[in-house]
């Protein structure tokens, strides 16, 4: 089978959300865990910390179920999004009118947990896509309604999930990367989110003070104990109307451009907006054409430029 490959198709996913101590989570919102002993015997009602040193989650739980107040057994917890993932897709487009989306993960030096599992959102329980791996595992979650928290506006539905499967010796440790990921479907590449954790999930010795649960509820989410990033995958089918397509687009060059991955005074930006603004406005074979995607492709200045650049040359007539 005869493989059209499309050059430089390389994404740089971008962690828009760092979901973990110190950032924009809800960890960052828990107490500071007390450096002394004097503090921790005077913590009150409170019941959910995090240690500003090590990162942990600190549950200090009640000994005595009727005395909330007393001595308290303590359980720390290291959140599994404290890894630092970096996702890079090559697309490849094929004579069967389906795409090969082939994922490489790199997990940065200064992670704290090396990275056993991702998964990245579908756009509809309904289309096609077979997953493949040599060494890990990997399964299609159906109805599980993940949100696109890095791609608002676009829809949550199935994931496509790799994991380790346990075996400790294929995780991606601080500083490495993994084999490629990859996925086929006929669907056509655009923004979407991943989530992304290692380490392991919270254990205790049996259930929680109600109290004690109800604090920790919001910091154990999915949403909360994965790293979440926009990244490029399989978003719409071959009948989706262009107009549809670039304004997407837009939406999530606007949010790079937000983020300062993307600067409004390049020539790409200025191109790849002008032309995107053109096709959702007024879509025909010429406003909408990837020729002149092409020709924005030409004064790309950064390898995430070049990315969309060529993703939309597929995405696009």
């Amino acid at each position: 089978m005869k493989r059209i490959v499309i050059v430089g198709v390389v994404i740089s996913a971008i962690a828009l959300i760092a979901a973990q101590p110190g950032t924009r989570s809800r960890y960052d919102r828990l107490p500071v865990w007390p450096t002394t002993e004097q503090q921790i015997n005077t913590l009150g009602d409170k019941y959910v910390f995090r240690d500003a040193s090590t990162g942990e989650v600190v549950i200090a739980v009640p000994v005595d179920r009727k005395h909330l107040s007393g001595p308290r057994q303590i359980i720390r917890h290291r959140p599994q999004n404290q890894v630092e993932p970096t996702i890079r897709v090559h697309i490849a487009e094929e004579e069967d009118h389906k795409v090969q989306y082939r994922y490489t993960i790199t997990n940065g030096k200064d992670a704290r947990l090396a990275i056993n599992a991702w998964c990245l959102i579908l756009p509809t329980g309904e289309m096609d896509a077979d997953l493949e791996n040599t060494v890990w595992g990997k399964i299609r979650l159906q109805r599980t309604q993940l949100r696109q928290i890095a791609q608002l506006g676009a829809p949550g539905s199935d994931c496509a999930y790799w994991s380790t499967r346990g075996v400790q010796e294929l995780e991606i440790e601080p500083g490495r990367s993994s084999a490629p990921f990859a996925l086929r479907s006929t669907y056509l590449p655009g923004f979407t989110t991943s989530y992304v954790r290692g380490g392991l999930p919270l254990s205790t010795p049996g259930d929680l003070p109600l109290d004690v649960a109800k604090q920790l509820m919001p910091v154990m989410g999915v949403e909360e104990t994965h790293r979440v990033l926009l990244t490029i995958g399989p978003r719409f089918s071959r009948s989706t109307d262009p107009q549809v397509i670039a304004t997407d687009y837009q939406r999530g060059i606007e949010v790079l451009r937000n983020s300062g991955e993307l600067s409004e005074s390049s020539d790409f930006y200025r191109q790849v907006v002008a032309v995107l603004d053109d096709c959702s406005r007024r879509p025909t074979k010429e406003t909408c054409s990837a020729t002149r995607l092409r020709q924005s492709a030409s004064v790309v200045r950064s390898l995430l430029e070049g990315d969309i650049a060529a993703a939309l040359t597929v995405a696009l007539p």
